[in-house]
């Protein structure tokens, strides 16, 4: 079952995913982000009842005074309206969902006046509130609705970073860990530090110099396993487009030189990513894109080769993130994260324990990273498996 469907029902009055005896949790590092997600609180055009919404930039107090003065008391009279004994099972839905609604704006009202909420300015959203933090609402939203609990991921990294971020009392867990199974040589990480892919050096005076180190990393890669299906995590669109640019560039150069021509498979909106993945295992070729570290299956020929052309640190760009990483412990979750993040990527193309694919990395800031945060939190059968490139070679 669906994680956050889990979440949601558990809620409801006649939940059947609530009072279980045992609970058992896939990729439970992610189960924070999706209680985040739970909880926000969002209100489109529609949604707005008519009242004028805040202006961007106000005091969070300011926010939570709008929705308590203004549009709660409105949602209130428009679900006064709505009739209460009708059978209609639409308009009872509707009802419910506006009651759960305004449940949401009192919570997000008192967060905002809290603090540890921030305004989300996403777009189609006239208002968008989030917490920065779940451990508050653990208990409730969480770990009563099970009496055992079984959490599973091969991406954990801390788990007292994951543990406490979900408001869970260290006496209230215990740790197993099981060995990796597959052969260290089947899974083989190439660090090979070429070009520095961060904004401030992508806009300083070296921005050139980094792009075109690397594509000619990147063509050395592609040509070393020219046949074989390429998938390249590209960590954001902006980003993307670059390297897109880059691939299109060796493919028809392959081709005028080899007569072969390599598919390119990339994607510029998140609802493609299914699509473009689709045809990238029937047509096979490079696939380029953001968000590829998870839900990506890519057993046998399906994917033989992974280039991370940037360390996958989360967002300081988004307002939820950055107050996160600010906050108590958030260098620790920062990184935490970027690692979860890195192991997830470097799995795509290795299923099994027959199955082998080989990843590069080529962003310089990744040994940086991994002198500071990386070799205390990446598990110790994927340090097994890295290994430095001679820059030398990619050149």
């Amino acid at each position: 079952m669906n994680t956050a469907y889990m979440l949601a029902e558990a809620q409801t009055m006649k939940a059947m995913c609530s009072r279980r005896e045992y609970v058992c949790v896939d990729e439970c590092d992610t189960l924070e982000g999706i209680l985040l997600g739970t909880l926000e609180f969002g209100l489109r055009d529609r949604d707005v009842m008519g009242v004028e919404v805040p202006r961007k930039g106000v005091h969070g107090k300011t926010i939570a005074a709008w929705l308590r003065d203004d549009w709660v008391p409105a949602a209130r009279r428009e679900l006064a309206r709505m009739p209460t004994d009708d059978d209609n099972v639409k308009r009872a839905r509707a009802r419910k969902l506006l009651l759960a609604r305004i449940g949401g704006a009192v919570r997000a009202a008192q967060g905002m006046e809290d603090g540890g909420w921030v305004r989300d300015y996403s777009y189609g959203w006239e208002l968008m509130l989030k917490p920065v933090r779940v451990d508050w609402a653990g208990e409730d939203r969480v770990w009563r609705h099970g009496q055992k609990w079984l959490l599973m991921s091969g991406t954990v990294v801390d788990v007292d970073v994951m543990c406490e971020g979900l408001g869970l009392a260290r006496e209230d867990w215990e740790l197993v860990t099981v060995p990796m199974t597959f052969p260290v040589e089947n899974r083989r990480v190439v660090s090979v530090p070429v070009a520095d892919l961060s904004r401030k050096a992508l806009q300083g005076d070296t921005g050139a110099q980094e792009m075109e180190a690397l594509k000619v990393a990147l063509w050395v890669v592609l040509d070393r396993h020219a046949g074989e299906n390429t998938l390249v995590h590209s960590v954001s669109y902006k980003l993307t487009d670059e390297v897109v640019g880059l691939v299109e560039l060796w493919a028809k150069e392959h081709a005028e030189r080899t007569g072969v021509e390599v598919p390119v498979h990339w994607y510029a909106a998140a609802k493609d990513r299914d699509p473009t993945l689709e045809r990238f295992k029937e047509r096979g070729g490079v696939l380029i894109g953001p968000s590829l570290d998870r839900g990506v299956d890519l057993p046998g020929d399906l994917c033989r080769v992974q280039v991370i052309c940037k360390i996958p640190f989360p967002n300081l760009g988004d307002r939820q993130v950055a107050e996160r990483a600010r906050g108590e412990g958030g260098s620790r979750w920062y990184a935490t994260q970027t690692a979860r993040t890195l192991v997830q990527m470097t799995g795509r193309g290795v299923r099994g324990a027959e199955d082998w694919c080989v990843s590069y990395v080529l962003d310089k800031q990744f040994l940086r990273w991994w002198g500071n945060d990386g070799k205390r939190l990446l598990p110790q059968w994927w340090r097994d498996a890295m290994v430095v490139g001679l820059v030398k070679d990619y050149q």
